[in-house]
């Protein structure tokens, strides 16, 4: 049999129902992968103490964690070994002949991180389909089984805040010694992942496969939208970690976190926000009847895609100004003057 260099950390809170029927899915990856740690925190339906006794049952070791998705995922890859982590929730599985592909593709591309598109396992589709690893599928195939380059991995990561390039880390693998130097914030609510890889887009060697190898459960929405000054911290995380790797007079052209985006840029993505939180209350989950033959609302909506284009505009500008900085455009046969030896692929 033959075994995987790789970790799986299993996080649980509040699953106590739905826990053994996953362990059972996975129990072949178990028998296959270097480690296996159950990472759990007290729930009020005894989730902490039946993975207790299925960790004993499996030879695993558990770790009691406090509440906290990413907090307690970034204890796991502290507490593990293995060259490669893996992410296993509950309700995502993936078959050893999908983890055997993308330990292959992270062994022969010596990557960070390996992504792929989720196989989508119920109905609840609508907004997983706009995940950019889905939507934008065609464009990530151009790097079917290589390194993104920096400057195209800075610019997508940038562009499609507050969605994540990763999908989902039930399809993803990353290699342990960077994740554990590099964990994942902890302040960005259940974005923690969006916010890592503006946090390591300019150094990371992320490798794209476009072979669907592993079951995503898309739950009920439960994710916290980040609000406004979440997204410009978002883009500040980027814009400093780009900032870090350029040389001198680059610098000058990106601002402290405060000032990521222009005042305008600021204002308007605040108006855009406001208008797109306005427009869901109106049309939320029970809407208004006949919503749409209201007036005030098509002029909301007007509005919206005002500040939209607007937005765009002023994003469009910044990302092509760091890809001028990161030698996007100079990525066959040349490399940006503003970097250093080795920061393109």
């Amino acid at each position: 049999m033959q075994h995987f260099p790789v970790s799986i950390i299993i996080p649980a809170y509040n699953c106590a129902e739905a826990l053994p029927g996953h362990i059972e899915a996975i129990t072949p990856l178990i028998r296959q992968c270097e480690e296996t740690l159950f990472v759990a925190s007290k729930s009020p339906d005894g989730t902490h103490e039946l993975a207790a006794r299925l960790a004993e049952h499996h030879s695993a070791s558990i770790l009691i964690t406090p509440r906290g998705v990413f907090s307690s995922w970034n204890t796991g890859v502290g507490a593990t070994s293995a060259k490669y982590c893996y992410f296993s929730t509950v309700g995502d599985t993936i078959a050893p002949e999908g983890l055997k592909h993308l330990v292959a593709l992270a062994e022969s591309r010596a990557a960070d991180l390996v992504i792929s598109p989720p196989i989508t396992t119920n109905n609840n589709y609508s907004h997983i389909k706009l995940w950019p690893i889905i939507k934008h599928h065609r464009i990530f195939e151009r790097y079917e089984g290589r390194r993104i380059p920096s400057a195209k991995l800075i610019s997508w990561v940038y562009r499609h805040a507050p969605d994540c390039i990763i999908g989902s880390s039930a399809s993803a693998l990353y290699r342990r010694d960077f994740l554990a130097a590099r964990p994942f914030p902890t302040t960005f609510h259940n974005y923690g992942d969006t916010a890592w890889t503006f946090k390591v887009c300019s150094d990371a060697a992320v490798v794209y496969s476009r072979k669907p190898v592993a079951h995503f459960v898309a739950h009920p929405a439960t994710r916290h939208a980040p609000d406004f000054s979440d997204m410009i911290r978002l883009q500040s995380l980027c814009l400093l970690s780009v900032r870090g790797k350029l040389r001198h007079p680059a610098k000058q052209y990106l601002r402290s976190k405060k000032r990521t985006l222009s005042r305008t840029g600021r204002r308007m993505q605040k108006k855009w926000l406001e208008s797109k939180e306005t427009l869901n209350a109106r049309r939320g989950r029970h809407p208004r009847a006949f919503w749409w033959l209201n007036l005030e609302t098509w002029v909301m909506r007007g509005r919206r895609g005002t500040y939209s284009i607007l937005l765009w505009i002023i994003l469009g500008l910044q990302i092509t100004l760091i890809k001028q900085l990161t030698g996007a455009g100079r990525l066959y046969g040349g490399r940006s003057k503003y970097l250093g030896q080795n920061q393109l692929d």
